[in-house]
């Protein structure tokens, strides 16, 4: 029959064994975790992708579509609560083993190695569930990356020359209809002129009804609208300098707004936090399947000799009591 101390020897020992595994594991995810959180609200902290909101401002109708990791934004909050959790219970539990460790080697009560058990079971089931979240962000960035697509500038830029041809019917923003209105005030907020860069006197606003059918262009007193000059404002772009808008000098008037609608068109990450935020969440859901693994293994070499020790037992105690014949 097995010694029941032997035993109890042999399940300390394995209990000890995995604690300090196990403890070494935790020490790698909460490195992870604090990589996560640095990673997740660096990114949180960028600006927030522009181009849709200023497309829409001159009511341009333009396809639908994601700016570069602007999902790794929408997710990166998320993924900072997930690496506070992580990092909190990861402590916890280091804590719980470390007490653990130091009861099995100054403590051989049998009831020691039973709280030392039942800490890495709630231990496996906590990782269970934080293993399931992390498998599933991991997924998730896997296919938004894959199914990231590139904007078409070369249609954004016939869109909106295709606006501003049919729209475009004067340089002043109350005076005119909505949409050159839109457009004055969009030169302005956006800090930008027509849609392709200005080369001169021939421009974007040549075939617009403002230089076509009526307006101070048709009229040849300005080439340019005067919302394009230089560090005018809503209130005094009137005032705008002649030099601007009727001479077209190189340095007077904006950069062409498909320029700085391609500066809007990206979030500001850069390739490097997005590599390390994805290693981060890796690394995190690799090393806490490594340790549930050992949990799980741990359970089962703790459940099965116990379940074959008290078997053996109960034959024992029944041919015990078999009575013996005369």
């Amino acid at each position: 029959m097995i010694d029941l101390e032997e035993q109890q020897e042999k399940f300390r020992k394995i209990t000890r064994d995995l604690c300090s595994w196990v403890f070494v594991l935790k020490i790698i995810l909460m490195v992870a975790a604090i990589m996560l959180i640095f990673f997740s609200e660096d990114i949180s902290n960028e600006k927030q992708c522009e181009l849709q909101t200023a497309i829409e401002f001159i009511h341009l109708k333009f396809y639908s579509f994601s700016c570069e990791y602007s999902f790794i934004k929408e997710l990166s909050e998320s993924l900072c609560h997930l690496g506070k959790y992580v990092l909190w219970l990861t402590f916890s539990f280091c804590i719980a083993l470390l007490v653990c460790q130091s009861l099995l080697l100054t403590d051989k009560n049998a009831h020691t190695s039973k709280i030392a058990f039942s800490v890495v079971v709630v231990c496996a089931l906590v990782n269970v569930i934080l293993l399931y979240f992390m498998v599933h962000y991991s997924n998730e960035i896997l296919v938004e990356r894959q199914e990231q697509k590139n904007i078409d500038y070369i249609e954004l830029q016939k869109s909106m020359l295709l606006s501003l041809e049919k729209h475009y019917y004067g340089d002043d923003i109350i005076g005119s209809n909505d949409n050159s209105s839109a457009w004055n005030l969009f030169f302005i907020k956006y800090d930008c002129c027509a849609v392709r860069e200005i080369q001169g006197t021939a421009n974007d606003f040549d075939n617009t009804p403002w230089c076509t059918t009526s307006g101070s262009c048709q009229a040849t007193s300005s080439q340019i609208p005067r919302t394009c000059c230089k560090d005018v404002t809503q209130d005094d772009y009137q005032n705008a300098p002649a030099m601007c808008h009727a001479s077209v000098n190189p340095g007077t008037y904006r950069q062409g707004c498909l320029a700085r609608m391609k500066s809007l068109s990206t979030v500001n990450i850069d390739e490097f936090e997005v590599l390390m935020l994805s290693v981060s969440l890796y690394t995190l859901w690799i090393f806490q399947l490594l340790e549930l693994i050992l949990e799980f293994l741990y359970i089962m070499m703790s459940i099965v000799p116990c379940l074959v020790l008290r078997i053996r037992r109960e034959s024992h105690n029944m041919e015990v009591d078999v009575p013996q014949p005369n």
